[in-house]
């Protein structure tokens, strides 16, 4: 095996996916909660800190108090700036980007005036009074790929790396069964990943 490994993956999008963008402020009926957007075209994109970060949380929960399952997930993510003689991080999790085929057609819709995302209206109580607030999503049947390279420089043992590709595809199963993006609770954020071939 290389020492330099890339894959690139698929995530299809089966119930409207929320990866918000964040906003300090927002005008009366304007969105309140919009979803990352390349800055240049509007369509939206998957950042791959988004899928690291849910599959690095739910992988520690799983193996909480396995102490050589933890050491690797660590090892796989990145280790934390207190650990002295760090380890190189195993794993990069590029941007996941939609098709050209698909960025065609949704750049068409966008200069018709068309939407390319949805808004679902959710109900918060605050203060014991319901607060209607609109929240935008990638709508269900949009496909993201995004490129995965695991760099096995300071990993000699073959057997090892292996271990290393199976907890990260462990990791994708386990994001999978749960959501990614936020409101998993609401439904949101259910995707079907796989390996391109």
């Amino acid at each position: 095996m290389d020492k330099v490994v890339k894959t690139t993956y698929k995530i299809k999008v089966l119930t409207g996916l929320h990866i918000g963008a964040g906003k300090e402020g927002f005008e009366i009926g304007e969105m309140d909660n919009p979803i990352v957007k390349e800055f240049d075209s509007g369509i939206p994109y998957i950042p791959g800190s988004s899928i690291k970060g849910k599959m690095r949380f739910l992988l520690e929960k799983k193996y909480k108090g396995d102490q050589e399952k933890s050491l690797m997930v660590e090892e796989l993510f990145g280790q934390s700036a207190e650990v002295d003689n760090k380890k190189m991080t195993i794993v990069l999790i590029r941007d996941g980007f939609v098709s050209e085929d698909l960025r065609q057609e949704l750049w068409e819709r966008l200069k018709e005036g068309e939407p390319i995302t949805e808004e679902k209206t959710e109900v918060s109580l605050r203060g014991g009074k319901s607060n209607p607030r609109p929240i935008e999503r990638v709508p269900k049947g949009y496909e993201f790929e995004f490129e995965v390279v695991f760099r096995f420089y300071e990993v000699d043992d073959e057997e090892e790396r292996k271990k290393f590709i199976e907890l990260f595809e462990e990791g994708l199963s386990l994001l999978e069964e749960d959501y990614l993006g936020g409101s998993g609770s609401r439904g949101y954020g259910k995707v079907k990943i796989e390996k391109n071939e």
